[in-house]
């Protein structure tokens, strides 16, 4: 583990059950739901869900955006961003996997870029 860091048993717990409660969800929406080829309940739901899971890691930069400073931009997180949606509407299958299996991976790290990608820089002159 890195110098200053510490395991947090809470966080690890608090994760675990998400993924729990999404996976509980997931099979409640698609029990109800897909039967008569309705999927947009379970499409809201896996963007939702990605969108409070992505927050929740990138919780430090959401921390920032209240405090005072100026708004910057790292266009680093929004390039990825843009891979994360071209992956996600253009499948390219490649090495025998199908890039639309890991759509909830690759949507929570499109939140968490896009929420990443604004900050307030406190090192503004005065």
């Amino acid at each position: 583990m890195r110098k200053g860091l510490r395991f947090s048993w809470i966080q690890l717990i608090f994760i675990v059950l998400f993924i729990l409660i999404y996976f509980v969800s997931k099979f409640f929406i698609d029990a109800r739901y897909t039967d008569n080829f309705n999927f947009a309940p379970r499409i809201f739901w896996m963007y939702i869900w990605t969108l409070f899971l992505g927050a929740y890691f990138a919780r430090d930069h959401v921390r920032s955006w209240f405090t005072p400073g100026k708004i910057s931009v790292d266009y680093a997180y929004l390039i990825i961003a843009v891979i994360c949606l071209i992956l996600n509407f253009r499948p390219i299958p490649g090495y025998g996997y199908i890039v639309g299996n890991f759509a909830p991976i690759l949507w929570t790290i499109f939140w968490n870029s896009i929420i990443s990608a604004f900050y307030k820089d406190n090192s503004y002159e005065k």
